[in-house]
Order: structure tokens, then C-alpha cells, then sequence
């Protein structure tokens, strides 16, 4: 009977504990995002990186041109929060979905990351409007 009791309570533990979302992207890149430091950033991009920003840059840019477009996301959206919400991947690669705040708005970041020798390098960036 002690033994029933013991599963039960075990059971019931396993199913009440929320399950915590353990994000596989580098912390430096969330909380440069998170502070809008675009030069914190622009050490995660790849050599050549896809940004599409609201629709107002649609276009594969180089490291440094990157930099200074997200500069200019960060100057205008001046962020409040940052978190990753869903990612997949597999060894060599990550898809991302986070959710950003700002005080001018609230958006969903899209993330395409490739790993190479131990490193996420970001290889696109896209920003759309959230709506809900």
C-alpha cells in the first residue's frame, strides 16, 4: 500500500511541475538583444546575413551593414523585453521564434541560425509586427 502511495504521489508531482523551456541560443545573443546593443549582436551574424525589418529592409547585407541596421531597429525600438518562445534545430542548424517589446510596439523575431565549430552564427533576421 505504501508503495501505491509513493507512485501516486510521484505521478501527481511529475504532472503538476510546469516544464521549463530550456533555450539552446547563446545567452549573449538574447541579452544583446534584450539591451539593443546591436555591436553585441553583430558577433553572432554570419559573414553575409538575411534581414527583413517590418518590411523596410529585405536584403542579404554584410556583417558590418547588418550592424548598422539593427543599430537603427534599436534607435527606433528601444527594447523593454526580449525572450525566446519555440525553437527547433538539429546539430547544425536552429530555427527561433522570440517575442520582443518595445516601447514603441510589439514584434516576433524569426532566427535562422547555422552552428559551426561551436558557434550559433546567425544567418537570417526577420521582424514582423505582432498582432496579438
Amino acid at each position: 500500500m505504501n508503495s501505491l502511495a509513493v507512485i501516486l504521489f510521484l505521478g501527481i508531482f511529475q504532472f503538476s511541475n510546469p516544464i521549463v523551456f530550456k533555450s539552446t541560443i547563446p545567452q549573449g545573443m538574447i541579452d544583446a538583444i534584450n539591451q539593443g546593443n546591436s555591436k553585441k549582436l553583430s558577433q553572432f551574424f554570419d559573414d553575409n546575413i538575411e534581414i527583413n525589418i517590418l518590411s523596410r529592409y529585405i536584403n542579404i547585407y554584410s556583417k558590418t551593414q547588418a550592424e548598422r541596421i539593427m543599430f537603427e531597429f534599436f534607435k527606433s525600438n528601444n527594447p523593454t523585453q526580449f525572450k525566446i518562445i519555440k525553437e527547433n534545430g538539429t546539430a547544425n542548424s536552429i530555427i527561433a521564434l522570440g517575442e520582443f517589446n518595445s516601447f514603441t510596439g510589439n514584434y516576433r523575431i524569426f532566427l535562422t541560425m547555422k552552428k559551426e565549430k561551436g558557434q550559433n552564427y546567425i544567418q537570417a533576421f526577420n521582424v514582423i509586427e505582432r498582432t496579438m
